[in-house]
């Protein structure tokens, strides 16, 4: 129920704990294809550009006013879901972690994600 739920979602809101970033639920959100309002990061991952590939919020007025602009606005919305979905699929896949903790970097990078298939997905 819950990857159908993000599977089928326009948009998710991520939030984390005070002094604490960069968490799993983020890039799992990512990974769905929605629109991924998240509150305002530190140090977000390099390809993470409020904006262009994810939409950052300080309040909840804030959340608000973005969630229900980006919900009338489809294309807008759809455009920065689609930068935050290639950002994740190109660099932050659970075969990326494992290369940083053996190597020290990731080692794969792909760019050709609009002709990988599901099950290279």
């Amino acid at each position: 129920a819950y990857v159908r739920a993000l599977l089928t979602s326009k948009i998710v809101v991520v939030t984390q704990k005070d002094d604490w970033e960069d968490h799993y639920r983020l890039f799992e959100s990512l990974s769905c294809g929605a629109l991924i309002l998240h509150d305002s990061m530190l140090a977000p991952p390099k390809e993470l550009v409020n904006g262009r590939s994810i939409i950052f919020f300080n309040s909840l007025n804030e959340l608000q006013e973005r969630a229900l602009y980006y919900l009338k606005h489809d294309q807008e919305r759809l455009a920065v879901a689609r930068r935050g979905w290639e950002m994740a699929m190109r660099r932050h896949r659970s075969w990326h972690r494992i290369e940083e903790l053996v190597f020290g970097r990731p080692l794969n990078h792909v760019t050709d994600i609009h002709n990988l298939t599901l099950s290279q997905l």
